[in-house]
C-alpha cells in the first residue's frame, strides 16, 4: 500500500487541525457573522485503463485501475467571513499490481475573517496536493500512472494582521504570518526537506482618494527554517512615490533596499544591494487595463508586464513576471488568473482574478497556462515567468487557450530549468445534456541538472452527459507521447476511462 506511517501521522495532523477549525468557525460565523453555507458532498467512481501504467520506456505493463473518490466542498459567504473547504478521498485500486493500491488525500481551503470590525482580520489557508519529486522524469496529473514519481505536500498557513486608519491621510497595515510546507518523502527519495517559515510585514499608505499623489512605506522580513541547512531570512525595505497624471494612467517610482542571510551562499549574485522599479499603469477603457514595469535588482536588470482585455464573448490576459522563489513558494503560492462560475467555461461566467481575491459560493479559481512547480528542492532561484490565458466563448462552443514559458536560475547552484507549453481545450455542447470536449497540450523543458531535453505531447477526447439532476457520467480516451535524450525520460500512454458522479 501507498499510506505509510510518515503520511498517517500527517493525515491525523491535518484532519485534526481541521476539524477542529472548521467546527469552531461554523460554530462562531453562525452566530457572529450570520454567513449562508453550502455543503456539498459526491462521490466519484472512475474505471481506467492503461497501456503503460508505470510510463516506462523499456518495460510497458497494462493495468486496469478502479478510482474511489469521495468529497466534500463546503462553502461560507458573510458579510466577516469567507470560507471554501474542498475535500476528496483518492482511493485506487490496480487490478494487476495490486501492490501499487494506495490512498491519496487532496484538500484545498481558505478562510478569510474579520474578528474585530475594520482592524482585526485572520487569514488561513491549507492544502494537500502530489507534486512531481522529479520534473525531468514526468509524470501523470492524477496520480494513476507513475506514480514513484510522485510525493504527497501538506501546508497550511495562518494570518493575523490589523489594520489602522491614519485620520484621513494614511493607512497602516501589521501582519505577521506563519506557514508550514511537508513532504511525505522528506529526506528519503525527495532531495527536498520539510520547512516552517515566519514573516512580519509593515505598510503604510495613503489613503485611495481624488488627489493625484500616493505613496507607501515598506517592511518586509521572513525567516525560513528547512530540516536541511539551507536557512534563510530575508528582509526588505521600499518606499514607492506615484503621480496619476489622468484618471487612466499613472506611474510610480520604488526605490528600497534587501538583504539575505542564506546558510548556502548564492554563487551568481550578490544578494545585498540597493533596489529600485520604474512602472506605470494605464486603463484605457473599463475593459482593458495595461501595467508595466522595468528596474534593478540584485540579480540584475528586472521586468514586467501585464496586459487584461474583456469583450463579451471573451477574456484575455497576457503577463510576464520575475521573482526569487523556492519550491516552497511555489506550492504556496495561490495561483490563478480567473474566477469562473463553478463547472462553467463560458467567458460571461468569469472574471479576472485581484490579487489575493478569494471565489465565492458557487465559483472556483481558473489556472490555464499550468506552468508546473519545479522539481522539489530546498534551493532557491530566480524565476522568470511569461503567460497566456485566454477563453473564448461562442454558440454552442467554449474555447479555452493556455501559454507559458519560464525559466529557473538556481542561485547556490549554476544551473537554469527552462519550461515551456501549451494548453488547449474546446467543448461542444451538443445538446442540453450531453457535451463533448477535444484537448491537446505540448510541453518542452531542458534540465541543466541532467542535461535533458523533454518533449511532451498529448492529445484526449470526451464525452459528458449529465443522467439526471445529480447524476453524471463521462467517457474519455488520451494519448501521451513523451520524448527526451535520456532514455529512462521517454514513454507512451494510451488510455481509456469512464466515470460516473454522484452528488448528494
Amino acid at each position: 500500500m501507498g499510506t505509510t506511517e510518515h503520511k498517517s501521522h500527517n493525515l491525523v495532523r491535518y484532519r485534526c487541525v481541521f476539524t477542529v477549525s472548521l467546527v469552531v468557525t461554523l460554530s462562531t460565523s453562525m452566530s457572529v457573522f450570520g454567513a449562508q453555507w453550502t455543503i456539498q458532498p459526491a462521490v466519484t467512481v472512475q474505471d481506467t485503463y492503461s497501456d503503460n501504467i508505470n510510463l516506462s520506456n523499456d518495460n510497458e505493463e497494462s493495468d486496469q485501475v478502479l478510482e474511489i473518490r469521495p468529497s466534500v466542498r463546503v462553502v461560507g459567504d458573510g458579510s466577516r467571513l469567507k470560507l471554501n473547504f474542498d475535500y476528496a478521498l483518492q482511493s485506487l485500486h490496480y487490478l494487476e499490481n495490486t501492490n501499487s493500491d494506495e490512498t491519496r488525500h487532496q484538500m484545498s481551503g481558505f478562510l478569510q475573517s474579520e474578528l474585530l470590525e475594520n482592524h482585526l482580520f485572520f487569514d488561513a489557508r491549507s492544502s494537500i496536493s502530489q507534486q512531481l519529486k522529479n520534473e525531468s522524469r514526468g509524470g501523470s496529473s492524477d496520480n494513476i500512472s507513475g506514480s514513484s514519481n510522485i510525493d504527497d505536500v501538506y501546508t497550511y498557513e495562518l494570518s493575523p494582521y490589523w489594520v489602522q486608519r491614519i485620520g484621513s491621510v494614511a493607512q497602516a497595515q501589521l501582519r505577521y504570518t506563519f506557514n508550514s510546507v511537508e513532504y511525505d518523502d522528506s529526506g528519503d527519495t525527495s532531495s527536498s526537506s520539510d520547512s516552517t517559515q515566519d514573516s512580519i510585514s509593515a505598510v503604510i499608505a495613503s489613503q485611495p482618494s481624488q488627489k493625484r499623489t500616493f505613496w507607501s512605506l515598506n517592511y518586509d522580513y521572513s525567516k525560513t527554517d528547512y530540516k536541511t541547512e539551507n536557512d534563510t531570512e530575508l528582509t526588505s525595505y521600499s518606499g514607492t512615490l506615484g503621480y496619476r497624471w489622468s484618471r487612466k494612467f499613472s506611474s510610480y517610482l520604488t526605490l528600497g533596499y534587501e538583504s539575505q542571510d542564506n546558510d548556502i551562499e548564492s554563487v551568481r549574485h550578490d544578494t545585498d544591494g540597493t533596489f529600485w522599479i520604474l512602472g506605470g499603469d494605464w486603463q484605457p477603457s473599463a475593459l482593458t487595463s495595461i501595467s508595466a514595469s522595468f528596474g534593478e535588482r540584485y540579480y540584475g536588470d528586472t521586468y514586467g508586464f501585464r496586459a487584461s482585455h474583456r469583450r463579451k464573448r471573451s477574456l484575455f490576459v497576457l503577463s510576464y513576471n520575475e521573482s526569487q522563489q523556492s519550491t516552497r513558494d511555489q506550492v504556496l503560492l495561490d495561483e490563478g488568473v480567473f474566477i469562473c462560475k463553478q463547472g462553467t467555461r463560458d467567458a460571461s461566467d468569469c472574471r479576472e482574478r485581484n490579487p489575493g481575491e478569494q471565489p465565492g459560493p458557487d465559483e472556483e479559481v481558473r489556472d490555464l497556462a499550468q506552468n508546473p512547480v519545479s522539481s522539489l528542492t530546498d534551493d532557491y532561484f530566480i524565476n522568470k515567468v511569461g503567460r497566456l490565458d485566454w477563453i473564448y466563448t461562442r454558440g454552442k462552443s467554449q474555447i479555452t487557450l493556455g501559454g507559458y514559458q519560464q525559466r529557473r536560475q538556481y542561485q547556490s547552484r549554476d544551473i537554469d530549468e527552462d519550461t515551456k507549453g501549451v494548453n488547449f481545450d474546446w467543448q461542444w455542447t451538443l445538446n442540453r445534456r450531453t457535451t463533448a470536449n477535444f484537448g491537446v497540450d505540448w510541453s518542452e523543458s531542458h534540465f541543466d541538472t541532467d542535461d535533458s531535453d523533454n518533449d511532451t505531447i498529448g492529445a484526449s477526447i470526451g464525452l459528458h452527459r449529465r443522467l439526471s439532476r445529480d447524476l453524471d457520467g463521462s467517457i474519455r480516451f488520451s494519448s501521451t507521447r513523451r520524448s527526451s535524450n535520456i532514455d529512462e525520460n521517454e514513454y507512451t500512454e494510451n488510455r481509456i476511462s469512464v466515470s460516473v458522479r454522484k452528488t448528494f
